[in-house]
């Protein structure tokens, strides 16, 4: 990322991948808890993962913004799926995970949407 912004946003970020890292680690302790296996490499959760790979090369500030606010809210409606089927399996502990990722990942687009503005 090049800018003006960068120590802000550089900051930011890093809040935020703290952030999807934690719940990482959470999502993998369910799979587990449900006897499922979790993808715990890097590389496998990448193969796996419904969301566009982020750019090469240097990247203007505002797309640095742009391009995990659209992740964000992609992945806001993959969860929005997954709180729905975890509802109708009856699985509540599940449905409680996804929703608080939600309402965290709701929350950080939310702050990146304000910067693009």
């Amino acid at each position: 990322m090049v800018g003006e912004e960068f120590i802000a946003l550089h900051l930011m970020f890093d809040r935020q991948v703290d952030l999807v890292r934690g719940y990482l680690d959470e999502f993998a302790e369910r799979a587990r808890a449900l006897d499922g296996v979790a993808h715990g490499t890097a590389r496998k959760a990448a193969k796996h993962s419904a969301l566009p790979e982020f750019p090469d090369g240097e990247v203007s500030a505002k797309d640095t913004l742009r391009a995990p606010h659209e992740r964000f809210q992609a992945y806001s409606v993959l969860l929005t799926e997954a709180i729905k089927q975890s509802d109708e399996a009856g699985d509540l502990t599940t449905l409680d995970l996804f929703i608080e990722v939600q309402r965290e990942i709701d929350r950080n687009a939310c702050f990146l949407r304000s910067h693009l503005r």
